[in-house]
């Protein structure tokens, strides 16, 4: 015994160290941020502190972005429009082929269909028109032009093999154009994901301002030049008619007498009037070029600012310059045009028109309009990493400013060193010398989690914090499953050791069932791409883990060592619920009327708001965490917008600050257009001018909708798996008696929170899935117990045996959620808005489901036995009884 322990002792100082040494960078920065006050922006102290928290966080666990600032965005492809881009490409080509052989076609594409209507203007061209068709076969899905012969349309449609090869290549290309992106804006610490077969990842942590790299990185930078038809001016104002609309004026095309060959585009020129009054006012003009691209941003090598005192009515130049094969169309294109007016257009847009006046042959020019200097150099360096081949939409997005970041990281590191230490309190308050052994296995448990995600280099959100304080509830859970059985063994007469080696083997089952099904949760949740849940699932899978082996090797280990050197144990003298002798099956009735009227409260919280209040995360919309240097009231906000047009908003003060989030849909399915709406109204409100943006979420239509399903798949596997592994370590009606106890802790939790007017969110749905693992711990402790009565107790009927088992874990169930309780409450009341809802949710439902193991769970079961007319026999006890499970130290 002595070797075995001074090994085990060995190990345990050996995992500690380890443990401190990987932990103590990130402790230096958390210690840091959380305590350093923020410099004044734009100093010399500022230039300071972010290179020091650069260094710092090296070097440390990565912290999320809720933690440091940043942004976070989902990009998808949009299949849809790229399917119409390409169907546009072979709709040109065929044009092209077309006007090379005189041949003259209607070509019309149908958006909503996704395809090509093709009808000839003269049926006698039918035969050249079929031939120049038939190279096309293998591209559309089926192309039979015989109707062409007889006048009539035929409808092309792309070959699903060739969308899907298309769709391939642009998010490969998307990807590569995004690494480039952020490598040419010099962006530290990011990092591009491909995520699935149409999605890309994006997370730039400290990014301090995020608006301006989410735009650059969606901007598709399409580099084109054209050529621009004679007398464009004139006949380009008779090819558009402005009308005005919802007081503004817009302008619209007459595509049908647009001449062939060419189409119009718009650009933005300085008004003539307002440049001559001193004003410098851009005004929007029509240009008709070309249909055919010239040259395109394909060939671009090189792109840079720079600043031209000589210009000065667009003194910021853009210079382009060419490799040798696109200086060879320059060349050649210049030359064939000379005297003629080339359009350069960035992404549709004409931004100069420039005459050719001499043939440039080392393929340089330049890009001059409206930009000020970040714009134009944004506009470089974008050009620099090449165009996106694909229309990318963003899915989901999440930017945290650098400020509400650090206001996080204070107020997590505080409510995780104040729970700990609660928990540590009270273990040596009510189990003295024990409960010190207990706290530095629970020590040593926060520490391995933190070193865990070191070595793994995983990044820890504050819902990650959050999984560790939940953690630390269970460790001790844990310990006290442990304790309260080793006392009972003492009041049973047995000798201290034998009592503790009977209180750890006993305990090992019971907790090892609690904490599996807990990981069951955990994993589920883990297919969330959502960092928020992730962070939270893998802290928590992490913690179980090592709560497995900090509760069973490291607490045995210390307790060995402990009576080998002492022989005596001081576990306490406060009891609770001692020698009770409540009849709960009796009372089951009065319950059943209790958890009747909560089911009714929360019928009435669904009918109250017309179902869930879906947050953006399953509704799809945007969030805004928004701050106000002056007092204002939340009905300003929405007087602000109800005056405005285009965007209904719901809002909701953050508790005790004057901050607000303010939630909204998507206007027109678009994010950014959505996100300007929300501050230009804010910022043309006379009472909230003075605001910050601190923190922007948003979630795209379609995701919302994948979110919601997969929230409840995932509630529904969670209460599947958890039946199977019950019904298949006791017997099967106590599976069906956990899992009913289950839908009623998370029917009772949910419909108060919807009752209470809280958000159905991806965070409230993490807290559900965490109550569909937790609630059935103390289930597990209660039906443990039974199952062990039923072989052990004699002379007492199914009843008796009921209250007896429910009596003697009273004390157990009652400190494991006391002990968990403590650390949520600590983060709900100090830890930040963050994780308020989530912390809310946890602590009803431990409370309702401390309720439920009691007074349905296990009454569920009774009812059963009673009507099937069951009694204790021989056979009943061997399908209850458990099965041998070998405790990891002997």
């Amino acid at each position: 015994m002595p070797k075995q322990i001074n090994w085990q002792m060995i190990l345990i100082l050996v995992l500690t160290i380890a443990s401190i040494a990987l932990i103590v960078p990130t402790a230096r920065y958390f210690t840091y941020v959380a305590t350093t006050p923020m410099p004044v922006p734009g100093t010399d102290a500022e230039k300071e502190y972010d290179q020091t928290v650069m260094k710092l966080k090296s070097r440390s666990i990565t912290p999320g972005l809720d933690l440091q600032g940043g942004v976070d965005i989902l990009l998808s492809i949009d299949r849809a429009k790229t399917e119409l881009d390409n169907l546009a490409t072979a709709a040109d080509k065929i044009k092209q082929n077309f006007r090379n052989d005189s041949i003259d076609a209607s070509f019309d594409i149908n958006s909503e269909n996704r395809e090509l209507n093709v009808k000839l203007l003269n049926p006698k061209d039918f035969r050249q028109a079929s031939n120049i068709l038939k190279n096309f076969e293998g591209y559309f899905a089926s192309l039979n032009p015989e109707p062409l012969e007889k006048g009539e349309t035929i409808s092309l449609k792309l070959a699903p093999n060739v969308i899907e090869r298309y769709n391939q290549d642009a998010i490969e290309g998307s990807e590569k154009v995004l690494r480039n992106r952020v490598d040419e804006f010099g962006l530290t610490m990011a990092t591009v994901v491909r995520q699935g077969e149409s999605r890309v990842r994006i997370q730039i942590p400290g990014e301090k301002d995020p608006q301006r790299v989410i735009k650059n990185m969606l901007k598709p930078a399409q580099l084109e030049f054209r050529i621009v038809a004679e007398d464009s001016d004139e006949k380009a104002l008779q090819l558009v008619e402005t009308k005005t609309e919802g007081g503004k004026e817009v302008q619209t095309v007459k595509k049908d007498q647009v001449p062939p060959g060419y189409r119009i585009f718009f650009g933005q020129v300085v008004d003539y009037k307002s440049r001559q009054v001193g004003m410098k006012k851009m005004i929007t003009v029509p240009y008709l070029l070309k249909e055919e691209v010239s040259l395109t941003g394909k060939y671009l090598k090189e792109s840079y600012v720079e600043v031209i005192q000589s210009d000065l009515e667009s003194p910021i130049h853009i210079n382009l310059v060419f490799d040798r094969e696109g200086a060879r169309i320059f060349k050649d294109v210049t030359e064939k045009n000379r005297g003629r007016n080339l359009a350069i257009l960035l992404d549709g847009v004409v931004y100069t028109a420039p005459r050719i006046k001499e043939v440039i042959p080392n393929g340089r020019c330049f890009i001059s309009g409206s930009f000020d200097m970040e714009d134009a150099r944004d506009v470089s360096q974008v050009l620099k990493a090449g165009s996106m081949p694909a229309r990318l939409a963003v899915e989901h997005e999440m930017t945290v400013g650098a400020s509400l970041g650090t206001d996080t990281i204070k107020a997590s590191v505080k409510a995780l060193i104040i729970g700990t230490f609660a928990v540590v309190a009270f273990m040596i308050i009510y189990y003295g010398t024990a409960g010190a052994i207990a706290d530095i296995a629970l020590i040593l448990n926060v520490l391995m989690i933190l070193a865990i995600l070191s070595l793994a280099r995983a990044t820890l959100t504050l819902s990650g914090i959050g999984g560790i304080l939940l953690t630390v509830g269970m460790a001790v859970d844990a310990n006290v499953l442990i304790y309260e059985r080793i006392r009972e063994e003492i009041a049973e007469g047995k000798a201290l050791r034998a009592a503790v080696k009977r209180g750890f083997d006993r305990a090992f089952l019971v907790i090892w069932d609690s904490n599996f099904t807990t990981m069951i949760t955990a994993l589920i949740l883990l297919q969330f791409a959502v960092g928020s849940v992730k962070g939270f699932a893998l802290t928590m899978f992490i913690g179980l883990v090592v709560n497995l082996y900090t509760g069973f090797a490291v607490t045995r280990s210390i307790t060995d060592y402990w009576v080998s050197i002492r022989n005596k144990l001081y576990t306490g003298s406060m009891y609770i619920f001692k020698n009770a002798k409540i009849d709960f099956v009796k009372g089951r009735y009065g319950a059943y009327v209790l958890s009747s009227v909560l089911i009714v409260l929360g019928i009435f919280g669904f009918i109250k708001n017309k179902g869930p209040i879906y947050a953006v995360d399953f509704e799809g919309g945007i969030l805004a965490h928004v701050s106000f240097k002056e007092e204002v009231s939340g009905e300003d906000i929405y007087k602000a917008f109800s005056a405005a047009e285009g965007a209904t908003v719901r809002v909701q003060r953050v508790a005790g600050t004057n901050e607000f989030l303010v939630r909204t849909k998507l206007v027109d399915n678009n994010g950014a257009k959505t996100q300007e709406i929300i501050t230009r109204t804010l910022g043309s409100s006379a009472l909230l001018k003075n605001f910050e943006i601190k923190g922007i979420q948003q979630v795209g239509n379609e995701i919302g909708e994948e979110f919601r399903w997969i929230a409840i798949k995932s509630v529904l596997i969670g209460a599947i798996a958890i039946l199977i592994y019950i019904g298949f370590r006791f017997q099967f009606i106590f599976g069906v008696g956990a899992v009913v106890a289950l839908i009623h802790d998370l029917f009772i939790v949910f419909g108060i929170m919807t009752l209470l007017g809280r958000e159905t969110s991806l965070d409230l749905v993490s807290a559900l899935l965490m109550i569909l693992g937790y609630s059935i711990n103390d289930t597990i402790v209660i039906f443990d117990r039974i199952r062990e009565n039923m072989r052990t107790v004699y002379g007492k009927s199914l009843e008796e045996i009921i209250n007896i088992s429910i009596n003697r874990s009273l004390s157990r169930t009652t400190l494991t959620s006391v002990t968990t309780l403590v650390p949520m409450i600590i983060m709900y009341l100090i830890g930040g808005k963050g994780l308020q809802d989530f912390c809310l949710a946890l602590i009803m439902g431990i409370i309702v489901g401390t309720y439920s193991s009691v007074f349905v769970a296990t009454p569920l079961a009774y009812e059963w036995f009673k009507r099937k007319g069951m009694k204790i026999k021989e056979e009943t006890v061997r399908k209850i009884t458990y099965q041998k499970v070998t405790p990891l130290i002997e």
